[in-house]
């Protein structure tokens, strides 16, 4: 299914294609500015507060699809632990979630300290 970007249940994230940078997005505003400067996105991929994820196809407009496989939640945890080593945080490996609300609490406190 191709849909657009009205679609997310606010906050999103990020996951930029061939690289371990996530980037939360709390709103449709805050996609408009902070993505701007991150040059293409086509096949970079969401996942939004309710659990969905997805693909994008398109990038003007933004459209997006559902037809992506979707990780695992230790896929997810991976790749979490992996941005938090980038970003400075040591004893990555305990970090831990099991819901997608822990998933972007735990992005969020990354990202803040």
């Amino acid at each position: 299914m191709v849909t657009t970007l009205n679609t997310l249940i606010w906050p999103a994230i990020l996951f930029q294609q061939d690289t371990c940078e996530l980037l939360l997005l709390e709103t449709a505003r805050e996609w408009s500015i902070q993505t701007s400067m991150l040059g293409l996105l086509k096949d970079c991929t969401i996942i939004d507060y309710r659990g969905s994820y997805y693909r994008i196809v398109d990038e003007a407009p933004i459209t997006l699809t559902t037809e992506v496989a979707a990780p695992s939640m230790k896929q997810l945890q991976q790749r979490v632990q992996l941005y938090a080593s980038q970003n400075g945080h040591c004893c990555t490996s305990k970090l831990m979630f099991n819901s997608v609300g822990q998933l972007f609490d735990m992005v969020r406190f990354i990202e803040h300290n």
